[in-house]
């Protein structure tokens, strides 16, 4: 009997030791991490982001969900003669005492940007995530036999987008 409570007692020590080397390792791990964050989060930017050569196409989608940059950057290739057209989505917007929707706003936004407002269209719909925006984009493509479009959005996102689109 005397025996047991020495044996437990072992093996409480035993295991705050195997407790301890594991936060231990932890905390290194972390630490590691921490200061080679320039190398992994550079991967991980890599990968997420992709970016074909730029081409003419039909139009240019304005991926909604993003600000003002994404047009600046679809009324620049428009500018440059990309395409003749630019398309925005319309998606729910949660901004109290705004009474325009996404898409309008984007519109205005891009005639700020030089876009004449006669060469922007409106996907059909209220789109929530890429994959609705892909499909009413595509409704809209079908009705006016686009081919081909460059697509802009965040280059995080660039990824994801090609997957979908």
């Amino acid at each position: 009997m005397n025996q047991e409570p020495g044996a437990a007692r072992q093996a409480r020590a035993r295991s705050r030791r195997c407790i301890a080397v594991a936060g231990l390792l932890i905390l290194l791990s972390c630490a590691l991490l921490l200061l080679c964050h320039s190398l992994w989060l550079s991967a991980i930017g890599s990968f997420l982001v992709v970016s074909d050569p730029l081409q003419p196409a039909d139009a240019i989608l304005v991926l909604a969900g993003g600000g003002s940059h994404r047009m600046a950057e679809g009324a620049a290739l428009y500018h440059s003669g990309y395409a003749p057209w630019v398309i925005v989505t319309d998606m729910p917007l949660n901004v109290p005492g705004t009474r325009a929707g996404y898409a309008e706003l984007m519109a205005i936004e891009a005639g700020w940007q030089g876009v004449p407002a006669d060469r922007v269209l409106t996907a059909p719909g209220t789109v929530r995530t890429t994959y609705e925006e892909a499909l009413a984009v595509r409704q809209l493509a079908e009705q006016r036999d686009f081919r081909s479009l460059i697509i802009t959005s965040d280059s995080f996102h660039t990824r994801r987008a090609k997957a979908v689109f």
